[in-house]
């Protein structure tokens, strides 16, 4: 499979799709492929991506949909690599988890 540079504001729809982004990732593995092949998905990390780690309660009121809907998707994300626990924050009777963007490492990267 060739490894094909993926750009978030283009797959997430950025604001400005005509400029390459600064901060591309390398969407190399086919579990990226495959979590990002979703609106939903999609709508999550362009969420977390500008407003930082939050937890699935807060992620779902800011898109309109019921928390319940949207744990599928954030596992997808989470065995991608393309989500990452940061916390927990009470709430209430529980605690929720709180999850944050996590770029893959690039291929070509050192170290």
């Amino acid at each position: 499979m060739d490894k094909m540079q993926l750009f978030l504001p283009l797959v997430l729809g950025g604001p400005d799709m005509t400029k390459e982004p600064k901060n591309p990732f390398i969407a190399n593995k086919p579990a990226h492929w495959r979590a990002l092949n979703s609106p939903v998905r999609n709508a999550i990390l362009q969420l977390l991506i500008s407003s930082g780690p939050t937890t699935v309660p807060v992620i779902a009121e800011q898109l309109g949909r019921k928390p319940k809907s949207l744990y599928r998707h954030v596992d997808i994300l989470l065995k991608a690599g393309l989500l990452v626990q940061t916390g927990v924050q009470p709430t209430g009777r529980r605690a929720a988890a709180e999850y944050g963007f996590q770029a893959p490492a690039s291929p070509y990267s050192a170290g």
